[in-house]
């Protein structure tokens, strides 16, 4: 979740992760620049969440890909 923007490529920084425990959980955060179809030449990035709920952590892998204009870190 993230804070309420007025346009699609206004930054959207601090992003919230809502964990629900009771299960393992996983999901990719989808990144790119949002006007245009650079995505379709693979210009985008991928951040992998991983939820344990045994041991109640959640794992960020690092992020995949860059884009122009992506912001060099993103806080959760």
């Amino acid at each position: 979740m993230g804070p309420i923007i007025q346009y699609s490529t206004e930054k959207n920084d601090p992003v919230e992760i809502r964990i629900y425990p009771g299960a393992n959980g996983e999901f990719t955060l989808y990144e790119d620049e949002n006007d245009n179809y650079n995505y379709e030449k693979g210009i985008y990035a991928l951040t992998r969440f991983k939820w344990d709920d045994t041991k109640k952590t959640l794992t960020v892998e690092a992020r995949k890909g860059k884009y122009p204009g992506m912001l060099k870190e993103t806080y959760f």
